[in-house]
């Protein structure tokens, strides 16, 4: 058995050293391929880290808003929570399900497609795709073209004033003793 392997090994290394483009050095649209300007791994790594950043702020903030949520809902629970918590917690709790949403493309094929082409779509029609935080660290530039990583608007501290369509959802439900 050990016999008929070295045999088989031995030629299909002579097929390999045999062949014509085993033999010859690299054309020069070869070399092309893989010149540095095209692949740049540095500046590639240095992107991928700078986007891992963004989503790790992202998840993190969204993770604080999402325990304060839980614990306004609990005060609410009791009685104890006032409108302005309950609004700001509402909101947070839309922010919970636009992630989840997400999440269901994100997990898809041809995500990096996608993804990106469901937040155009929905800034055409002025529906907020994106949780809040990740508003923040993704500015949509005014005039549509481009997304802009980690551009934060100057005004983004301040809670967006809230339309008549939405404020249906925002009112808190009486409580029943």
């Amino acid at each position: 058995m050990r016999i008929q392997s070295k045999n088989f090994l031995s030629s299909i290394r002579s097929a390999v050293e045999n062949r014509k483009i085993f033999r010859s050095k690299p054309s020069t649209e070869q070399k092309r391929l893989f010149d540095s300007k095209m692949f740049d791994h540095k500046e590639l790594s240095f992107k991928v880290r700078k986007a891992l950043v963004v989503l790790q702020k992202g998840l993190a903030q969204e993770r604080e808003e999402t325990k304060q949520m839980l614990a306004v809902y609990h005060k609410y629970t009791r009685g104890e929570a006032s409108e302005q918590e309950m609004l700001e917690a509402n909101q947070q709790f839309r922010d919970v399900i636009k992630g989840l949403g997400l999440s269901v493309v994100v997990i898809l094929p041809f995500s990096p497609i996608t993804l990106p082409a469901i937040v155009k779509l929905g800034q055409k029609f002025g529906i907020e795709v994106l949780p809040s935080a990740f508003k923040e660290q993704f500015h949509l530039e005014n005039d549509g073209k481009s997304l802009q990583m980690g551009a934060i608007p100057e005004d983004s501290n301040k809670t967006p004033p809230v339309d008549s369509s939405e404020s249906d959802l925002a009112e808190t439900p009486k409580h029943r003793d």
